[in-house]
């Protein structure tokens, strides 16, 4: 087994030796994803998750002058699973391939002891020492309050995180505040449509992972999904086509500009046109009845932007 503070020290010393790793995350997958994200933006390789684990011969794959076709090393890549069983022994040699897993099977364990990253509980104190890194502008009571009004979840505690952090540490305990006084905060289980349309805005395939698997605990209402993403599209457009957009020009309020202008801009003008276009034309849709299955409305929603 490999102690995860040998990765956690490649992390932060940046020099990132592992390979081929098998994270073991009998408690959430939090950490290993976080861990895979770091590795990605120390090499600078984008992620590409797999739906199968790679096929025997994709495993050293040499060309005619008889050198590595490298071109596997282009993306870091990332399989998730609930039981890993596998024990074919071409995994151990493929490239930049990280494994998540809920568990391992005893084969497995035997077959890739030297692989194996058992990811720790989340514990209270990582929590907080997640987040009071991460806002070191917010008091720290506030921050507690956070917590505690996420229920400890990891996952939202870090969604939360994320909107406050783009701030800088003078601005943080404002912009907090702003939130707990506009309501931001007072029902984080519905907040989890608002991730559903950040992460497909944003192109997190994480966040929309984990917002996907959390909505399922409550009954979100389609319709309000489909509102939300027409409503994200159109504030993009709105900001990132203006040569100088304003609270006046865009009647959004200026921290929201801000926020807007701070994200990753992941679509290129047309394809943000084509993403309006096709919310407006679902919008469309819903309204005059032509499309009524709501069943696997946000499904389709999703796919449809993404593929853009």
């Amino acid at each position: 087994m490999i102690d995860i503070k040998t990765i956690k020290d490649q992390i932060e010393e940046r020099e990132i030796t592992a390979s081929f790793l098998i994270f073991s995350c009998s408690d959430n997958r939090y950490i290993a994803y976080q861990y895979i994200n770091a590795i990605s933006s120390i090499l600078n390789l984008k992620i590409e998750y797999l739906e199968d684990l790679p096929a025997k011969n994709s495993v050293s794959v040499f060309d005619i002058f008889g050198t590595n076709d490298s071109s596997q090393d282009d993306n870091i890549r990332v399989y998730s699973c609930e039981l890993f069983d596998s024990i074919s022994d071409s995994l151990s040699t493929e490239n930049k391939l990280f494994i998540v897993a809920d568990k391992v099977s005893k084969e497995s364990k035997e077959k890739f002891s030297d692989y194996i990253v058992e990811v720790p509980k989340i514990e209270l104190w990582h929590i907080k020492d997640f987040v009071y890194s991460a806002l070191e502008g917010v008091p720290r009571d506030k921050l507690d309050w956070l917590i505690k009004i996420c229920n400890n979840d990891i996952y939202r505690i870090s969604n939360e995180v994320d909107k406050v952090k783009m701030f800088s540490g003078n601005e943080q305990k404002y912009m907090f505040d702003d939130m707990v006084n506009e309501g931001c905060f007072s029902d984080l289980s519905t907040y989890n449509v608002f991730n559903i349309t950040n992460a497909v805005t944003g192109k997190d395939i994480n966040l929309l992972h984990n917002a996907l698997r959390e909505i399922k605990n409550f009954d979100a209402e389609p319709l309000g999904v489909v509102t939300l993403l027409y409503q994200g599209f159109k504030k993009l457009m709105q900001v990132w086509l203006s040569n100088n957009p304003t609270p006046e020009n865009t009647g959004l309020k200026s921290n929201v500009i801000y926020a807007i202008n701070k994200s990753p801009r992941v679509y290129s003008k047309q394809q943000l046109l084509s993403c309006f276009e096709t919310m407006t034309d679902i919008d469309r849709m819903l309204k005059t009845g032509e499309l009524c299955e709501m069943k696997y409305l946000i499904d389709y929603v999703v796919c449809k932007v993404l593929c853009m």
